[in-house]
């Protein structure tokens, strides 16, 4: 009999037993023998430790490093060759006996949740809310700048706090704002600007309409002296011989100078640093909802359910999800969640030879924006998630069919077409993603293979050793070898063998799209070697072979789209706590033929 580790709330680990016939004592010899000359205490290779694996409760704090432990042993990329090889049955029993402990937790019991960090709009957040709660379009790009990524997105709590230069922007930007919140008609429903009328006070108009609108751009509830203090402004500026209009502008722009409009934050429950679970209100809920799913703020029918108390039954709940994302705002998970984690987000302008790719200006925003349309139908339309990794249909308008060798259709209008075979469909055979992981003059191979695994699959290589010397850009023949001959004899390099063995067969394998995602038989007068073997033996050949590959390693592929989606809709890392969720989501998403909701 092996043990079972459970967890509850506030205690460490513990450790009961658990049924005959799991893996048991054998396997930690395994890990002495395999792993710890490279990854112990005294210098790990690539900072992992895992000598501090000595109960199965350092395994489950461990978690999240012990997952890339199983992906790497089980893909064959650990160990090394250099080092001393497992066998296939010891692999087997190595990366079982991990995953049976971490399935071990008893995710029934009370976790410590985390805690969403306190954390600015970021300036797609402020730029919509802006939109949605003063009808004001505005270009937060220009007016503020970009905001600072981690994790992969620019919505991190630990990355999104104001300077004092950017403090500056927020003013000189609100001053505009409220300017022209004043003018348009379309904004007076808001911000009504009314003079006084008889029997009615300055400070009861103003109350009147500052009671309802500080909760919408407050998103929560308000306090009496919330309202006091705009309030008093008005009062103040009348009382000075100014318009009302005048007060009513200064109440508005303490409004959006306010951490309240400009941070997101929810009141932590817990007494002191207790990590026990709470739930958060109706109101939290409502705002993690719209910015997760609109990168805005909630509308009228989202408030008025947090305001009866019933967003969190879990029918409400449902409905409201699908209600948001069929409604256009849900746009903002292709443009701002799938844009940042696939990396196109920028390629409208990314810079491409155009002595050797001329057409590529003619089709530029056309692939920004077929990217966007597959993301966009396949979030509200619940199609599976693995049509990310293949599927038979693209979003194209005539000028991109025409740059891809598809049968021609027509109109600018991209849309949905069927495929006939499997070179395009998904997302590696996407102009834009094929364009972000080229240089400017040749494909990369190494560059779209390091692509496929860190933001397919969530097995990212570690970086080259800092002496290597990257090969050149030019992927002509030179000292008669092609760019293939030449990553080959790289890879023989001791420090660099291993993660090219993992990145460069995927890189060969996508080699039939050049630089901007054109299909061709034929490089320089050649013809296209799209043949790699993966380190586990298995060859692959062309996109078709390497979207194989990918299906056959799919919950791979659906551990990174839940841990992706997690990062984005909590702003902040996750950590060995949130492996229950990430697991319990992965299930129901195998349970439901992988669509979302």
């Amino acid at each position: 009999m092996g043990l079972a580790l459970t967890v509850t709330r506030g205690e460490e680990p513990t450790l009961v037993p658990e049924p005959a016939g799991k893996i048991g004592e054998p396997i930690p010899g395994l890990i002495l023998r395999f792993c710890i000359d490279c990854h112990g205490a005294d210098d790990p290779s690539g900072g992992v430790n895992l000598s501090a694996a000595g109960t199965l409760a350092d395994v489950y704090h461990q978690g999240r490093t012990w997952n890339k432990v199983v992906r790497v042993v089980r893909d064959h990329s650990m160990p090394p060759k250099s080092a001393e090889l497992p066998t296939d049955d010891d692999r087997r029993q190595l990366a079982d006996w991990v995953e049976t402990t971490l399935r071990n937790v008893d995710c029934q019991a009370e976790h410590e949740p985390g805690r969403v960090t306190v954390r600015r709009l970021n300036r797609v957040e402020y730029q919509n809310t802006i939109r949605d709660l003063l009808h004001v379009e505005i270009d937060a790009a220009r007016d503020l700048g970009s905001d600072p990524a981690g994790n992969g997105f620019d919505n991190q709590g630990d990355t999104l706090f104001i300077p004092p230069v950017l403090m500056e922007k927020y003013v000189d930007a609100t001053k505009r704002i409220v300017e022209a919140a004043f003018t348009q008609e379309s904004s007076r429903q808001v911000v009504a600007s009314r003079r006084p009328i008889a029997d009615v006070t300055v400070a009861d108009l103003a109350r009147m309409e500052l009671a309802d609108q500080l909760p919408r751009a407050f998103r929560r509830p308000v306090e009496e002296r919330e309202i006091d203090r705009r309030v008093g402004l008005v009062v103040a500026a009348v009382e000075r011989g100014e318009p009302y209009e005048a007060g009513m502008k200064a109440a508005w722009e303490s409004i959006l100078l306010s951490p309240n409009f400009l941070f997101r934050m929810e009141k932590n429950q817990a007494p002191g640093e207790s990590t026990q679970a709470y739930r958060i209100t109706d109101h939290e809920l409502a705002v993690r909802l719209s910015y997760m799913l609109w990168a805005s703020m909630p509308d009228q029918e989202l408030f008025d359910f947090a305001r009866k108390g019933t967003l969190h039954q879990p029918d409400v709940l449902a409905v409201q999800v699908e209600r948001m994302l069929r409604d256009p705002k849900s746009i903002s998970l292709a443009q701002d969640f799938a844009s940042q984690w696939f990396g196109f987000r920028d390629m409208r302008t990314y810079e491409m030879d155009l002595r050797r790719y001329g057409g590529f200006n003619g089709v530029r925003e056309h692939m920004y924006d077929e990217s966007i349309a597959f993301f966009d139908h396949l979030f509200r339309e619940n199609a599976p998630i693995t049509d990310i990794l293949d599927c038979n249909y693209a979003f194209v308008n005539s000028k991109l069919a025409s740059h891809y060798g598809l049968p021609a259709v027509e109109g600018d209008a991209i849309q949905r077409v069927l495929l006939a075979d499997r070179r395009r469909g998904g997302v590696i055979g996407m102009g834009s993603t094929l364009v972000v992981t080229s240089y400017p003059t040749r494909t990369s191979p190494v560059i779209r293979g390091k692509w496929v695994l860190e933001q397919i699959l969530g097995t990212p290589p570690p970086p080259p050793p800092p002496s290597v010397k990257p090969i050149s850009r030019d992927d002509s023949v030179k000292d008669g070898l092609t760019l293939r001959q030449r990553l080959e004899k790289h890879r023989q390099v001791e420090s660099c063998a291993s993660c090219h063995a993992k990145m460069d067969p995927i890189g060969f394998g996508l080699e039939n799209y050049d630089g901007v995602g054109q299909w061709r038989d034929q490089d320089n007068g050649l013809a296209v070697d799209n043949v790699g073997t993966l380190p586990d033996g298995t060859e692959v050949r062309g996109p078709e072979g390497i979207k194989d590959a990918l299906l056959a390693r799919k919950d791979l592929f659906v551990r990174q789209m839940v841990e992706k989606m997690l990062l984005y809709a909590l702003g902040r890392g996750l950590d060995y706590y949130d492996e229950c969720t990430v697991r319990e989501t992965m299930d129901r998403l195998a349970s439901h033929e992988y669509r979302s909701h």
